[in-house]
């Protein structure tokens, strides 16, 4: 198989969880662990990366700290 591109994924967690090439084998769109989703080029030697995100903005996340009370 032949390298076309070899492309520097943006940081968003520790691995690639999915990738997935257009039928054209013009793009390629990959995941991280976060809710980011990024988009670019195979065909040009330009490193623009298109950021899609999923998270919806009116929702506040909070982490709550869990102590042992929670468990009795």
């Amino acid at each position: 198989m032949k390298v076309i591109k070899v492309i520097q994924g943006i940081s968003g967690g520790w691995t690639i969880t999915d990738a997935h090439l257009s039928p054209d084998n013009e793009r390629i769109i990959y995941s991280s662990i976060d809710s980011t989703v990024h988009m670019t080029t195979t065909l040009d030697p330009s490193t623009t990366q298109i950021p899609i995100p999923f998270a919806d903005p009116h929702v506040t996340r909070r982490r709550h700290l869990i102590s042992m009370r929670d468990f009795w």
